[in-house]
């Protein structure tokens, strides 16, 4: 009687864990979730649908389907396949919102929007895509865009002919394109705003760029959004002048990365983001030991995705979603004071406190 009882009780379990590795499939964890607007409710709003959206592109990758796909579907059609979401980290500073999500979606709910989206109506292509670059130059809080002076302009044009032609293209000061961007609205812009330029050059997206130069810390920081349908997001990029050089050659080296950064960036979104998911093996010699990797690694900005698959006294797996393409894995870890040994595969081990 007891043997028949441990079978129905392995089988069970079998059948339990086999259910929860495919409903695995279908939960996003970490997801981090940031908006400021013009009220904390609107920025609640906006980061929670940031936050579903980017957990969807993961999702998809899982499901082997193309990421594109995203573009046609809605926040709306996003929010009715979500089943659950836990809010971690909640936290509002003035209009300021962010948060840490953990995100279910129904297994039904995504098959059903998804069989609609793929329908032969829809038809892929492998035509490479083009990406519109706005340079805005900044200069004493003064906007410089479309006027002869931009110098950021000028030297990302020069750029993309030495590194990125036919993948970025900038807009010509034309009439249209300054009725449809300005100085005074491109900080606030969206893909609504910019569409009719963006179809104008048949891309698929444009990232504006704003270049500021602090003269005091001699620094230059690039502040990038990145604006797709149904998409936007930021990024911040800041170079050192160590090498103390005049503002036009200054200009044009911030330039060259700058354009090297994205064209890494866009072939990662070409590709499965499932190659960047990696795992990580860590023995640990003592709590305080895991507390404190675990805290660099969130805190890293290369990662997006953090996961403890499984933890014990000694020992740690964790899952991560690798995202700067400017290093290699190792040499991004080693930044942050963490030695990786690959062992397998996008499976790395690493030890702390010993």
């Amino acid at each position: 009687m007891s043997r028949i009882f441990s079978f129905f009780f392995i089988l069970f379990l079998a059948i339990s864990s086999a259910s929860w590795a495919e409903e695995n499939i279908y939960l996003v964890e970490g997801i981090s979730a940031k908006s400021t607007t013009k009220s904390p409710s609107t920025s609640r709003t906006s980061a929670v649908a940031n936050a579903r959206r980017d957990a969807f592109l993961i999702l998809l990758t899982r499901l082997g389907k193309k990421t594109k796909l995203a573009d046609e579907v809605t926040n709306d059609e996003i929010a009715d396949m979500v089943r659950s979401e836990q809010i971690n980290d909640e936290r509002i500073a003035g209009s300021a919102y962010s948060a840490t999500l953990n995100i279910l979606f129904a297994q039904d709910f995504v098959e059903h929007i998804l069989s609609q989206k793929t329908s032969p109506t829809i038809v892929e292509t492998t035509a490479p895509e083009l990406y519109l670059l706005i340079p805005a130059e900044v200069i004493k809080r003064k906007i410089i865009l479309w006027e002869e002076d931009n110098s950021w302009k000028k030297a990302v044009e020069k750029s993309i002919k030495k590194k990125a032609k036919g993948t970025f293209i900038t807009p010509e000061a034309d009439l249209s394109n300054i009725a449809s961007i300005n100085a005074g609205t491109i900080a606030t812009t969206d893909y609504q705003k910019l569409e009719p330029v963006i179809s104008k050059y048949n891309a698929s997206a444009a990232y504006t760029m704003f270049f500021n130069y602090d003269t005091i810390e001699n620094k230059v920081v690039i502040d990038v959004f990145y604006i797709r349908k149904l998409q936007k997001k930021q990024l911040k990029l800041s170079f050192v002048n160590v090498d103390r050089l005049g503002y036009e050659a200054l200009v044009d080296k911030v330039a060259d990365k700058t354009v090297d950064y994205l064209l890494n960036a866009k072939n990662n979104e070409t590709k499965n983001l499932n190659s960047n998911l990696i795992r990580i093996g860590i023995k640990i010699a003592t709590l305080s030991d895991w507390l404190m990797v675990k805290n660099k690694i969130e805190n890293s900005n290369f990662v997006n995705q953090f996961r403890v698959e499984s933890i014990s006294r000694d020992y740690a797996v964790i899952s991560v979603n690798y995202i700067d393409g400017r290093f290699l894995v190792e040499e991004a870890f080693a930044k942050i004071g963490l030695s990786l040994d690959l062992r397998s595969e996008n499976f790395y081990t690493t030890a702390v406190g010993f």
